[in-house]
């Protein structure tokens, strides 16, 4: 088995929008601390970023200042009633004027806030620009004044990792979702752990699917089982310090691929089956779902949503 067979790297995907919420405390001089727990959107954009206000962005990636638009949009879409369909011109300082056609296909409607006071249409549109023709969304916001017309549940109890782990857990190779230490992102990544954090949840109304984690460990021997690994990541390391004289991008891209065609060690896999196995008696009759999780990834300071895909259909032992 080889690791090419488990993971599959996507370059098409750039942004990721995932609704949840925002948790803080506010301080004031002079004031009582106030805690908040604001519902909101976590947007995540990523690679070569082509959005800018104010221009038009060409498909060699050079930027077109507008310098006129004569779309009118104070008097667009009001009573909270945006429009299906609609068409506007503008100006670059390239000296063209250009004519922009908006269709509608769906609008799904959101609201925010426990209270609805904010409201969404998130229309997806087609777009035709000059007879060149793409696909996009139109975020039409409105203030909401009929409030919520159903009762909104609390919000639930923030989920904790745990704040020990027995040594066995610490060594374990693989962790079942319904583990405490599974809940630990510094043995089984962000999307892991996170798994394992929601099978805490589950309830008649709210199922997790069963499943395990690989951790770090089987990273580690796997690491330890592949010297390739081991330079290829030195090299990258003298690059990064200017004493080898290779392009950044194409020793990481070296590192990928020697990651991707490296082989399985025997004792990783059995140790993979055995806990398939260990939850589902009839393993090998079973198609499963396989997703990376990294250390690091999905935390305060990173987000790596959506730049990973899940494999479907992962069948038997030698798949």
């Amino acid at each position: 088995m080889r690791l090419s067979e488990l993971f599959h790297f996507s370059t098409h995907q750039t942004h990721y929008e995932q609704q949840g919420e925002m948790r803080g405390i506010v301080k004031v001089e002079g004031k009582e601390e106030r805690s908040l727990i604001l519902k909101s959107f976590r947007d995540h954009t990523f690679g070569t970023l082509t959005l800018r206000l104010g221009y038009m962005s060409l498909p060699n990636g050079v930027m077109i200042k507008v310098t006129d638009c004569d779309l009118d949009l104070p008097n667009l879409g009001l009573n909270r009633n945006p429009p299906q369909d609609y068409s506007f011109n503008f100006t670059t300082n390239d000296g063209k004027n250009r004519h922009v056609e908006i269709k509608t296909r769906y609008s799904p409607e959101y609201y925010h806030h426990d209270d609805w006071r904010s409201m969404v249409f998130e229309k997806v549109v087609d777009v035709n620009c000059d007879g060149v023709k793409g696909t996009g969304i139109a975020e039409w916001l409105y203030r909401c004044d009929t409030g919520c017309p159903v009762e909104v549940g609390s919000s639930v109890d923030q989920l904790k990792e745990p704040d020990v782990i027995c040594e066995t857990d610490l060594s374990a190779w693989t962790l079942r979702f319904d583990q405490s230490a599974c809940s630990s992102s510094s043995l089984v990544g962000g999307k892991g752990c996170q798994l394992a954090l929601l099978t805490q949840m589950t309830s008649e109304d709210f199922i997790v699917p069963k499943g395990f984690c690989l951790t770090v460990n089987v990273f580690q021997h796997h690491y330890n089982g592949n010297q390739e690994l081991a330079d290829k990541l030195n090299e990258i390391q003298q690059v990064s310090i200017e004493t080898l004289g290779k392009p950044l991008e194409m020793a990481c891209d070296e590192m990928v691929e020697a990651v991707l065609t490296s082989s399985m060690a025997n004792e990783t896999v059995e140790a993979i089956w055995k806990a398939a196995e260990e939850i589902f008696p009839a393993a090998n009759d079973i198609a499963f779902a396989v997703r990376s999780s990294a250390i690091g990834e999905d935390g305060a300071d990173l987000s790596s949503a959506g730049q990973m895909d899940t494999i479907l259909g992962v069948k038997g032992k030698q798949s």
